[in-house]
């Protein structure tokens, strides 16, 4: 090890990680893929010492020699990621020493030594690099349908979608665990919401295709972080220049999360449309439908103000114009809270 590891070693011995507050920021958005807790716990912490702190910590330790079993898993590679171009979060696969965790046999260790395995290879630069490009043409097999050229180019722009919302829950929360916690981070989630309107929009007759705009709203921002990474690691010089353009764009994100929101309250009326062509199809639809406005009801404040201002809208037009229809609109509205509003949602 040489001097400038062996400084930052000591450094990290005697850093304070309980009173630094970057540090516990760190943690709220950190996934990590670890054999125990403790592994975890050391790991995040090297992590946050090496990308915060001091860049020359060198890697975790390695075992001594002889300690693993002819059956355990490879000897430990480390695969450092870039910022997600989903969320913010430190992603490091490792296999650790498993001759007690990882042995033939097992079918819960092979699961879990195939999850790792996938989450390395999703967290890997050709992955990552891969699932930039897949985001851009997202965007492009979205925008195709609006210009005229539907069909065939729908369905694939909303199969598209849902390929990297389900990359990007992965990279966001990590491997697959049967918990009522790891259910609630995931349902906190646009990326997981958005995979049931994918699911819920692919069976339009015929095709809706203001639902596209979200996907298109999503993907280019999606894009322009994934741009931001890859600027960063490939084209040094042009970072601060790209990160004036970024910075612009972002300045326009909630307006588009706005539009996004009535987008989502319009495509209810393009269903009841849908009705006088295909009328047990768009009544399966619209049940699902309302079960993905439900979540989002609760989940984002983007689609409440949506439906607040809907509301508003509605009883100044009806004050306007026709009085005599208040009890019929209070009585919509008080069905449609009902089916919408899902138990815990803030009240309107």
């Amino acid at each position: 090890m040489s001097a400038s590891g062996q400084a930052a070693e000591a450094a990290f011995a005697t850093h304070d990680f309980d009173a630094d507050a970057r540090f516990a920021r760190f943690l709220e958005t950190a996934t990590l893929v670890a054999s125990s807790p403790e592994d975890e716990r050391v790991m995040l912490r090297r992590i946050y010492f090496r990308k915060y702190v001091n860049a020359d910590l060198p890697g975790a330790p390695q075992p001594p020699r002889g300690a693993a079993s002819a059956r355990s898993a490879p000897a430990p590679a480390e695969t450092r990621s870039n910022a997600s171009a989903w969320s913010t979060q430190a992603t490091q696969s490792r296999s650790a020493p498993q001759s007690s965790a990882h042995v033939r046999g097992s079918g819960g260790s092979q699961w879990e030594t195939a999850c790792y395995r996938l989450l390395s290879l999703l967290s890997s630069p050709p992955s990552k690099l891969f699932f930039y490009c897949f985001i851009l043409v997202t965007s492009l097999l979205a925008i195709i349908p609006i210009l005229g050229a539907r069909g065939w180019f729908y369905g694939k722009a909303l199969l598209a979608a849902a390929i990297v919302y389900v990359v990007g829950t992965l990279n966001a929360v990590g491997l697959p665990q049967f918990n009522r916690e790891y259910l609630e981070r995931m349902m906190q989630l646009d990326h997981v919401q958005y995979i049931f309107f994918c699911i819920a929009m692919r069976g339009a007759q015929p095709e809706i295709v203001i639902a596209l705009f979200p996907l298109i709203v999503f993907s280019v921002y999606g894009a322009l972080t994934a741009m931001q990474t890859l600027v960063q690691s490939r084209f040094p010089r042009y970072t601060q220049q790209y990160s004036v353009v970024y910075a612009r764009m972002d300045r326009f994100r909630g307006t588009a999360q706005r539009y996004v929101a009535l987008i989502e309250l319009a495509i209810v009326p393009n269903i009841l449309f849908n009705a006088f062509f295909s009328p047990l199809n768009s009544l399966l639809m619209l049940f699902g439908y309302l079960q993905f406005l439900r979540i989002r009801y609760v989940k984002s404040s983007f689609t409440r103000s949506a439906f607040l201002a809907v509301d508003q809208k509605c009883r100044h037009l009806i004050a306007t114009y026709s009085p005599g229809m208040w009890p019929y609109y209070d009585k919509l509205c008080a069905q449609l809270r009902a089916m919408v509003q899902a138990p815990g949602a803030p009240a309107q």
